[in-house]
């Protein structure tokens, strides 16, 4: 008995609720016809390489900069940084030393936000007195990483060459820090 009353409420209770939710989506207000959507940048074409997106740079420095104030909010609100998180301390550890002669190789890591450590290698000329530059390695994702192993005579090599990074799984070269890719044309570019 009671499958049989369950079997006869429940189509009765959908059938009230199709014609109260058609009661309330007629009595809701509308802005713009059925037809008709929003003007919404999210509703057109999807952007891809291929197409034309000429930049008409701003007339005057005042433009320059509002400009700049608004770019500078979207990247930032597109990474998580708007509004900005709460400075935190860096925790920077010195765990290991190495002695490579003219120079030492530092293993380092700090905490950029709380529980998320960047590690890297900082090499520092011995023997010098004042400012002098740094480098600081930043180890990467390939095959050995921080553990592969390069003679002083292939680094001086590289660094000649403005060779900073090689993708090790097929030997293309990168372009890096904006510095175009030298095993490429060029001719085309601006000097």
């Amino acid at each position: 008995m009671t499958t049989r009353i369950l079997s006869l409420t429940i189509p009765l209770f959908l059938a009230l609720a199709i014609a109260a939710t058609a009661d309330v989506a007629e009595a809701v207000p509308r802005v713009l016809s059925e037809v008709q959507l929003p003007n919404d940048a999210r509703l057109e074409a999807l952007k891809d390489l291929d197409g034309y997106f000429p930049f008409t740079p701003p007339a005057s420095q005042a433009a320059w900069e509002k400009r700049a104030g608004r770019v500078r909010r979207q990247i930032l609100v597109s990474q998580g940084l708007w509004p900005m998180p709460t400075r935190t301390p860096l925790n920077a550890v010195i765990h290991g030393t190495m002695d490579r002669g003219e120079y030492t190789v530092e293993k380092v890591y700090f905490e950029s936000t709380p529980g998320f450590f960047v590690t890297g290698n900082l090499y520092r000329p011995k023997n010098v007195s004042g400012k002098t530059p740094g480098v600081l390695f930043a180890h990467g994702h390939w095959t050995d990483a921080r553990l592969s192993e390069s003679t002083d005579a292939e680094l001086r090599r590289e660094l000649a060459d403005g060779e900073e990074v090689r993708n090790t799984r097929n030997g293309q070269r990168k372009d890096v820090g904006g510095r175009p890719d030298i095993t490429r044309d060029t001719t085309d570019r601006c000097p």
